[in-house]
């Protein structure tokens, strides 16, 4: 509307204009008569009996077309009145009958459809079309007549200064009816700010300096039985433009007033480039021509900064603490928006009472005025959620599946990530923004450069066909990225898999971190250690942070605190100074994180996964070498908060590379592993920015080989020379076997001590704190442990020399708290178990169940679904009023074993021996 307001304008000449054109046309000759300048020409022209008359016309109706012919009647006297005040300074000159003629097309032919006309979305009466357009054709007869720079700024100056009390004073008391008029037709300056800011989020790349090009998202509808479900056979065909899916939900009903649109996809997919560049082209769509959807882009790691209760929920506190923006005045209410939330997973502690919150508050904006906003759109991005989010993916008038003799299936969108083609295409149109010179790449990245023309090299067929990375993480945008940037490098990645991509990307990142102070400072390989120390430290707090409902929003302060170990100050300011060193790094605001003032939240989350799996591992060595440790102590540094499900899958590989490059013998492949490792494990040794500095590395490793301060390459030395032996991490799974089986349990909690009589009897704590994270230290000590130590072809099973009471009071615990027995990425860890109820060891009643429930160890009550129990033994047991759905017994005993009133479902009873078992 507004783009076709302005044409309008600047196009079709209003009525009282073209009295003035006709007006010049008639008198012209005599006008000539009695001027022999252009000064008494445009005196002439715009006084009396002219100006008059146009008042008379504009008196009959000062709002017709928004006021349109009384800002040309206020710009043509201000025009005069501004000529009058420089009058004096002009330097007359004769002019022919071909001023008359300038100014006649300068008024009736001049089609100008500026930038700046157009772009006058900020509404400012001084700036109104109309008011430029008159302006602007002063400005050229100026020019024409050669007047100096000095005479033109005169008059801009007084024109300027007057036009505004000009406008008020032509429209006299209709001009608050004008104000409201207008109201629905610009924009006020806090919303241009707003879309200004979502504007720029097209913006891809992690760098300052990066802007990647932007791929099409692809993404097909997936019926919610399927949620979570692995999908191994993927036909890329099946998937559509993302956009025309979205547009096909909403459109299908007009009103969107009960709708919600989730967007579920894994880790590294591009939902959030695919939300940012969305945001951005509606953004930039609105900017141009005032009309269309009206985008409101948030991030839900930002939730707790807009969560306070308010009827209108997070849209409304968002709009307000951040742009001044009280989205309930009628002005705001009459947009069509398009909310975009992304990332609910990020939105803090991942349990169903939180998602709920999240989503109520979302949903709140639809109250905003139900008799006329019913068109907005509410679309939300999420990685699948284990607890909590399931359930409302059915709840929101989901698109649904229809077959017969069946319930309506609703739907969700489910993005594709890359395909194939676009891996190719995406890596080879930015390699040829970036390189030059040709001549400096060799191995892996020469071969790619070398076909940057004719692009003959398939990359994602050789790395599928190589086994570099599956099918399924090539799909994801976040691997192209990293492989874009090792090409650029010049580093051979194409051995690693994915973990060693992360971990080469990250050491990549951390050695190219250059001072805020010099950027040609050079990082020695001590330094690179020092700031990984700090990398760990940080992901530690966003871990924290996040467990704690602050969606990983990281202070500079804490990120201090946190390496200290101690508060230090309560000052933030003066934390900082004390560690300026760290403040003026500058890869902590720009290779892995945003920086917004003295806070920082990483780019990607997974860089954060895999920086707090790093920890995870030093924590879990420094403990197991150090004299002085205990895994007491490990316990409580492992006690963060709830670990994502890609952190523990991050950890696994670290374990198992860690365990791989423990041989005596190192050939090609395990010194290329010790490679990737040794970022890690040196940096324990270094005690500069270390939490977790561990001397036993330091004595045994550091002291040969970090005595160079100036040293910047790792050698074959360093890597043959390896403190991590196979008796390491056989004193890594001792230490598992004692943090498991330690009567201590760390809560993640605040609290104080009280009095019920006099004595401080009691402690007072937070119990939902309580709930969320009980015993995280023993499920990370359950996993190492079976990763370092479990062999299934010679049949070791760490959990053999487990306590069955402890094992199961785990389950216990994390049932009471999540309604599950184990996390998703726990279900794989009881292979092995010794469940041997060894008392009254013949004793069977099939009648007597409370006797039965007595003398027999019975499990209660436990959701152990899709668990692994094989190559285990389970004697004297029973199973009561469990869930055992989908669940694996497979090479296991099962010796006097009751299943009463469970749900037995597709239990994998493959190759189990069999003696007295029940089934009710």
């Amino acid at each position: 509307m507004k783009k076709e307001m302005v044409t309008h304008y600047l196009e079709k000449i209003p009525d009282l204009l073209n009295g003035v054109i006709n007006y010049i046309g008639e008198e012209g000759d005599t006008l000539l008569k009695d001027v022999n300048g252009i000064t008494g020409l445009i005196l002439k022209v715009f006084t009396k009996p002219l100006i008059n008359e146009c008042t008379k016309a504009v008196e009959k109706n000062k709002l017709e077309e928004f006021g349109r012919n009384t800002y040309l009647m206020a710009a043509l006297t201000q025009g005069k009145e501004s000529f009058e005040y420089v009058n004096d300074d002009i330097r007359f000159k004769v002019l022919n009958g071909e001023v008359l003629k300038k100014i006649k097309t300068a008024f009736k032919n001049d089609t100008d459809k500026s930038t700046e006309l157009l772009n006058t979305l900020r509404f400012d009466y001084t700036k109104h079309p109309i008011i430029l357009k008159i302006k602007s054709i002063y400005k050229n007869i100026f020019n024409e007549l050669g007047e100096s720079d000095e005479v033109m700024s005169k008059f801009i100056l007084h024109f300027n200064t007057n036009i505004e009390e000009q406008i008020k004073t032509k429209f006299g008391d209709s001009f608050n009816n004008h104000q409201i008029s207008i109201e629905n037709f610009w924009l006020k300056e806090k919303e241009l700010d707003l879309l200004e800011d979502i504007k720029k989020l097209e913006k891809i790349g992690f760098q300052e300096d990066e802007n990647l090009e932007y791929e099409t998202t692809y993404a097909k509808w997936v019926e919610v039985t399927n949620y979570k479900s692995p999908h191994n056979e993927i036909d890329e065909n099946e998937y559509s433009e993302i956009n025309e899916l979205i547009e096909e939900y909403f459109k299908n009903d007009e009103d969107n007033l009960d709708k919600i649109l989730f967007i579920i996809a894994d880790f590294g997919k591009g939902k959030s480039v695919f939300m940012k560049y969305l945001a951005s082209q509606l953004a930039k769509e609105y900017l141009e021509c005032m009309e269309g959807k009206f985008p409101i882009y948030i991030n839900l790691r930002e939730f707790s900064q807009y969560s306070d209760d308010s009827k209108l929920g997070l849209v409304s506190n968002f709009l307000i603490k951040k742009y001044q923006i009280d989205i309930s005045e009628e002005h705001y209410k009459k947009r069509e928006y398009v909310f975009l939330f992304d990332g609910l997973d990020e939105s803090g502690e991942l349990r169903a009472e939180n998602i709920d919150k999240v989503i109520e508050s979302i949903r709140r904006i639809q109250r905003l005025d139900m008799s006329i906003c019913r068109k907005n759109r509410i679309i939300i991005t999420s990685r699948p959620i284990n607890e909590g989010l399931k359930s409302h993916l059915c709840k929101y008038k989901p698109k649904e599946t229809i077959k017969e003799g069946c319930c309506p299936i609703p739907n969700y969108l489910s993005i594709l990530g890359f395909k194939n083609e676009q891996v190719n295409n995406y890596i080879y149109k930015n390699l040829k923004k970036i390189v030059q010179d040709k001549s400096k790449y060799t191995n892996f990245s020469k071969k790619i450069i070398d076909s940057l023309e004719d692009q003959k090299i398939n990359i994602a067929k050789m790395l599928i066909e190589d086994q570099v990375i599956s099918a399924d993480e090539l799909r994801r945008p976040i691997f192209s990225y990293m492989m874009f940037q090792l090409i650029i490098k010049n580093i051979d990645f194409n051995k690693y898999g994915k973990i060693g991509i992360y971990m080469t990307f990250l050491n990549l990142l951390t050695k190219d971190a250059k001072h805020v102070k010099d950027i040609n400072y050079n990082v020695s390989l001590k330094e690179e250690f020092e700031f990984r120390n700090i990398l760990h430290a940080i992901s530690a707090l966003w871990m924290v942070e996040r467990h704690t409902g602050n969606q990983g929003i990281l202070k500079k302060s804490d990120i201090c605190r946190t390496i200290k170990g101690n508060k230090i100050d309560d000052n933030d300011n003066v934390v900082l100074e004390k560690f300026k060193k760290i403040k003026d790094i500058q890869f902590l605001s720009h290779s892995y994180f945003g920086e917004d003032g003295n806070t920082l939240h990483f780019h990607h989350q997974s860089f954060a996964e895999i920086l707090l799996a790093e920890y995870y591992l030093k924590a879990i060595i420094k403990y197991s070498l150090d004299k002085q440790s205990n895994a007491e102590e490990l316990g409580m540094k492992l006690t963060l908060g709830e670990p994502t499900d890609q952190t523990m899958e991050f950890l696994t590989n670290l374990m198992i590379m860690l365990r791989e490059s423990s041989v005596e013998e190192a050939n090609e492949e395990i010194l290329e592993k010790r490679k990737l490792l040794l970022p890690i494990i040196a940096s324990l040794g270094i005690d500069q920015n270390n939490n977790l500095y561990s001397s036993h590395i330091d004595y045994t490793w550091n002291e040969k080989y970090m005595c160079d301060e100036y040293l910047s390459h790792i050698n074959e030395e360093m890597l043959r020379d390896w403190p991590i032996k196979g008796k390491t991490i056989q004193k890594i799974i001792d230490t598992m076997y004692e943090l498991f089986e330690s009567d201590n349990t760390n809560l993640f909690v605040k609290g104080k001590q009280n009095s019920s009589l006099f004595n401080e009897e009691i402690y007072s704590i937070n119990n939902y704190m309580v709930n969320s994270n009980l015993k995280i230290d023993k499920w990370i000590a359950l996993l190492v442990g079976n990763t370092l130590y479990n062999d299934k072809n010679k049949e070791k099973f760490f959990n053999k020399k487990l306590k069955m009471e402890n094992i199961i009071s785990l389950w216990k615990d994390r049932n009471y708290t999540h309604g599950s027995s184990s996390p998703e990425w726990g279900n794989q860890l009881f292979n092995g178990l010794d469940f041997n109820h060894k008392d009254n060891d013949n004793y069977f009643n099939h009648q007597d169940n409370d006797v039965f429930f007595k003398r027999w160890n019975a499990i209660n009550y436990l959701d152990l679904g899709e668990v692994d129990f094989s190559n285990s033994i389970f004697k004297n047991i029973s199973f009561r009023n469990c869930n055992l759905y989908n669940s694996n017994f497979e090479n296991s005993n099962l010796i006097n074993i009751s299943f009463f009133n469970c749900n037995c479902g597709y239990i994998n009873f493959e190759n189990v021996k069999i003696k007295n078992l029940e089934l009710n």
